[in-house]
């Protein structure tokens, strides 16, 4: 079983096709390292257009634990990551436009930074209930280094 086989559901594929539609290759990759940063979930690359998902074996239960507690989303916690960049994509090549529901969707001119549009989309277009901010704000404090009080 291959790392594309570990998607599962509706929304995995959904994204995947819809990737592939738009002619973007979706790399999932296992990392043997502690995340230093959340940017280490997920990256996107131009020429060729490639999304990297991040996935580090230790954090998997607990990544997906937190997704269901603060977001009440109960689908692989990897596809957050996956639509956040694939939004990113269709920004940067000016795709919003030919994938019109989706600008409808997020209110392009209402928010002004890339990453506000990219969850906006993430939470709309993954029906999650919850703002991602309170994903994101548990992540980020995992994985600040200690300091000393």
């Amino acid at each position: 079983m291959g790392l594309m086989d570990e998607f599962a559901g509706n929304e995995a594929d959904g994204l995947l096709e819809w990737a592939d539609e738009l002619g973007v290759k979706v790399d999932i990759q296992q990392i043997d390292r502690y995340p230093t940063s959340a940017s280490v979930l997920s990256e996107y690359q131009q020429n060729p257009d490639v999304i990297t998902i991040y996935r580090y074996k230790p954090w998997e239960e607990w990544l997906q634990t937190t997704c269901e507690q603060n977001l009440r989303f109960f689908g692989p916690w990897y596809l957050i990551p996956l639509a956040m960049e694939l939004y990113r994509h269709m920004e940067i090549n000016d795709l919003y436009r030919v994938e019109f529901p989706w600008y409808d969707l997020v209110g392009r001119l209402q928010y002004k930074s890339l990453d506000r549009r990219a969850e906006v989309f993430t939470q709309r277009v993954l029906n999650i209930p919850l703002p991602l901010n309170k994903f994101w704000d548990v992540v980020h404090a995992a994985l600040r280094p200690a300091t000393a009080e």
